[in-house]
């Protein structure tokens, strides 16, 4: 008997041997240059979601306090976005009889080549150089990041699976914090320490009760809805062009609305809010083409107007005076109206701009108030951002581009014959339109990391969806 036990015995290890062999062998045939190209790409994306990450150069200022906003860092993701370009480029050489890669239509390069160039120029007139040198170098990582989205290392829909997915996690971590009201100990993944006695932590005020509003492994609540926000436009896209099931759709839909009313962020329910209303008025309501147009245009403008003006900011203060404590007391109001006069006097005696990253830097100097360490912030609007650093002429620039390129799509789809062809110009419209709100409201996808490398992703697969429609005969000239 112990002579079959250990027969039996040693004809399972030789199995399992054999077995391993195989797996290995395939896992070898698998993982060539591309596939470790595409991993790297998987774990750059899902890495950016996390503040993992290592200052290079520390900018003290303020009595002694650390600016992250004239910080240069290094994150993870960066690391696996340079194997990924290692990899793509060896699969390249290895494999390919030519090497293939795009910068995307006309459009996009024309997009591309100016921004650069605004950049550079914002180097020659910076009143801080260094913060400028480096911040150009974060600007060339995101344009890598962009070209290898649109050079389709992965399709379009397995990149949107793996955002939805980052983000339902984002906000599991999210309702975990909201029931505790703190941090639930993920610092070694980037979590901010938050809590109802902890400084600059989101808070709202409701009915004399401070309560958190949560951030998942993000640097800010607003970061969380905003990003969701999006998720939530994602979801809908895929499901509209049968490329998810109904269930998963109302699961991710369930999710993300979660996380959005947990976020608290008001421009992302503004954004969500108008992108529903414009996509119904393309496909419930059947209004005509140049109606939509004219009514989003005129929307977005007045947005847009309403908070360079400070309108917007004294509106919500006269909400804040009728409703007490309510849920819009928020201090941060006061704020960004202040934050909007600096801008306009730094543009007035900077028109050229005060170099990329150097807003914090000569907020002090052009302030109308002066202002405490914690209270140098930039301004919540990217293009007011854009005007003060890169200059009054490349803000103007972007923001005539934006809606010459609204204009363009909306001729496009009026010639447009069939909903699935149509859906991925209904998509980029509401899309762009998303995206303008969220960047007249806020800063986060121009100062803050995740939010960046997320942006790339979008306009990466806003710009193959274009692509994609041209090699089908829709004409975008």
């Amino acid at each position: 008997m112990p002579h079959m036990i250990l027969k039996f015995t040693k004809s399972i290890i030789k199995g399992l041997e054999k077995g391993a062999q195989s797996s290995f062998a395939t896992i070898k045939e698998n993982l060539d240059y591309k596939h470790l190209g595409m991993l790297c790409l998987y774990l750059g994306i899902i890495f950016s979601f996390f503040q993992i990450n290592a200052a290079i150069t520390e900018d003290i200022q303020w009595s002694g306090r650390f600016n992250p906003y004239t910080t240069f860092q290094i994150h993870l993701s960066d690391l696996m976005f340079l194997l990924t370009i290692i990899f793509y480029g060896l699969h390249t050489l290895t494999n390919s009889k030519r090497i293939f890669l795009t910068t995307g239509n006309n459009q996009s390069r024309i997009m591309i080549a100016g921004i650069f160039l605004f950049v550079l120029i914002s180097y020659f007139f910076s009143i801080n150089k260094g913060v400028t040198f480096f911040w150009i170098v974060q600007f060339l990582k995101l344009l890598i990041v962009y070209l290898i989205i649109i050079n389709r290392l992965i399709s379009e829909k397995k990149l949107i699976m793996l955002i939805l997915w980052c983000l339902s996690l984002q906000v599991g971590i999210a309702v975990v914090q909201f029931i505790a009201q703190g941090s639930i100990g993920l610092g070694i993944l980037g979590e901010s320490h938050l809590g109802p006695t902890v400084l600059n932590t989101a808070k709202i005020d409701l009915a004399g009760t401070q309560i958190i509003r949560p951030y998942g492994t993000l640097s800010h609540a607003n970061i969380l809805g905003g990003l969701l926000s999006i998720g939530f436009l994602l979801s809908g896209y895929l499901y509209l062009t049968g490329q998810l099931t109904k269930r998963l759709m109302y699961t991710f839909g369930m999710i993300f609305g979660i996380g959005l009313i947990l976020s608290f962020s008001r421009s992302a329910w503004l954004a969500t809010l108008v992108s529903i209303i414009i996509f119904l008025a393309f496909r419930r309501f059947k209004i005509p083409y140049t109606s939509i147009r004219n009514s989003m245009l005129s929307l977005l403008g007045i947005i847009f107007i309403s908070h360079l003006t400070g309108i917007l900011n004294l509106v919500l203060t006269r909400l804040n005076i009728i409703n007490g404590s309510g849920i819009l007391s928020d201090p941060s109001v006061t704020t960004r109206l202040e934050q909007i006069k600096t801008s306009f006097s730094t543009m007035i005696h900077h028109p050229f701009g005060v170099g990329l990253g150097n807003y914090t830097n000569a907020a002090g100097k052009f302030s109308p108030e002066n202002l405490m360490p914690w209270e140098f912030e930039p301004a919540h609007n990217v293009f007011l951002l854009i005007g003060t650093e890169l200059g009054v002429t490349a803000m103007l620039a972007l923001i005539i581009c934006l809606a010459l390129a609204l204009w363009r799509l909306f001729e496009t789809v009026k010639q447009t014959q069939g909903k699935y062809r149509c859906f991925p110009l209904y998509f980029v419209i509401i899309m762009l339109s998303h995206l303008f709100i969220l960047c007249s409201l806020d800063h986060y996808f121009y100062t803050n990391y995740s939010a960046t490398i997320f942006l790339m992703a979008i306009l990466g697969i806003l710009t193959n969806y274009l692509i994609n429609l041209e090699d089908s005969g829709v004409s975008l000239g």
